[in-house]
């Protein structure tokens, strides 16, 4: 009687030993997602302070307005449905939605948004007279991307943009960029 004590006690604890390991590894794998939530807001919001940056370096660029991207618990501030950034220029009204990537996929491609978050855009555009244009960081870091894009909205009406597409946007002054579009 005693063996199959023993050995029940034995499976008892192994048992409870594999289901602690377990739980600890679910644990850790939460917490591993939760970084990575952390870590890309922080290159977002490092590469808007990026585009906020170089487009206030040029005389009669105002920042308007900085979308606070808040989201707890299912809710979300009405304004997360907006661009980003939302500026003027020589009194002219334009938004941006910022995108950073640290490089274009295997088929040369990035996604930007999902069809839910364009309409939002374009609602935006439409509502407010806005232009509106999404900046796409590559490369380098968030603070000091490698390559910039500025696309017109219009432009994007997928969730995805290939390279080759959006090639003509990429950004060499942002005095060119802004003398053009406005």
């Amino acid at each position: 009687m005693i063996p199959v004590l023993l050995l029940i006690g034995t499976i008892c604890f192994v048992s409870a030993f594999i289901l602690y390991k377990n739980q600890t590894s679910k644990t850790k794998e939460v917490l591993n997602e939760n970084t990575t939530v952390d870590e890309n807001t922080q290159k977002g919001k490092a590469f808007e302070e990026y585009v906020i940056d170089l487009f206030l370096k040029e005389h009669q660029v105002q920042l308007l307005s900085r979308v606070s991207d808040y989201y707890k618990n299912g809710k979300y501030a009405q304004d997360n449905t907006t661009p980003d950034l939302k500026f003027t220029y020589n009194n002219k009204p334009f938004a941006i939605e910022c995108k950073y990537r640290s490089s274009f996929a295997a088929n040369n491609s990035i996604t930007w948004a999902s069809d839910y978050q364009i309409s939002n855009y374009k609602k935006f555009e439409t509502e407010n007279n806005t232009k509106v244009f999404v900046a796409i960081g590559i490369g380098g870091t968030a603070d000091a991307p490698l390559e910039l894009y500025l696309v017109p909205l219009y432009r994007l009406t997928k969730p995805f943009a290939q390279k080759d597409y959006i090639k003509e946007f990429k950004v060499t002054s942002v005095k060119d960029f802004l003398g053009a579009i406005l």
